[in-house]
């Protein structure tokens, strides 16, 4: 067997990707990788790509991004927000999504928080990029500088006794039970 063979061969048994994925995140959950996506609603700085923060008006955007695990495992998220300065402005909706690579949504979450997700724990793995739909209304008073951010928090998979296993258990503890009885 030649090197390269060897070494796809070895990086397929470990399940890391060969190539670099287009995606915007790149998470192992084997390892417990975590990643944070940003957006910048505005900002008053034209040195950024930000759109300018206009004074009493609403900001309204939905902004897409997608997360590729490396390996099978579990996903949460949670939202976080900087408003500069202080009390300037607030966002009156802020709701996210996230869809499996067939498209279809397997969690939600909205407003801010460590792990504001429903439900929780998703399973996830390789064979495609999530992706996260983010929907937001930012009602701008006078700030200088809005951001928000997803993270994403990874695991290894959950695991779930067989029924074997657990009916199994079920019968030592009725046996010791009964052992029991019957020493008495």
């Amino acid at each position: 067997m030649n090197r390269l063979a060897k070494l796809v061969s070895i990086v397929g048994f470990l399940g890391l990707p060969l190539a670099a994925s287009g995606a915007d995140l790149n998470l192992n959950p084997t390892f417990g990788q975590n990643g944070t996506f940003s957006s910048s609603v505005c900002d008053i700085d034209p040195m950024t790509t930000a759109p300018s923060c206009a004074a009493h008006a609403n900001i309204e955007d939905t902004v897409m991004f997608t997360v590729a695990f490396a390996s099978a495992g579990i996903e949460n998220a949670g939202a976080s927000a900087s408003i500069t300065p202080d009390a300037t402005g607030m966002f009156t909706t802020f709701e996210w999504m996230l869809k499996n690579p067939s498209n279809v949504v397997v969690a939600s979450g909205s407003g801010f928080g460590n792990n504001n997700q429903m439900p929780t724990n998703i399973p996830v793995g390789p064979g495609g990029d999530y992706t996260y739909v983010v929907h937001y209304i930012f009602a701008n008073m006078n700030a200088d500088s809005v951001r928000w951010s997803i993270n994403v928090t990874t695991g290894p998979p959950t695991r779930v006794p067989e029924p074997a296993t657990l009916a199994l258990l079920a019968v030592g503890l009725i046996g010791a039970g009964f052992a029991r009885r019957r020493s008495r």
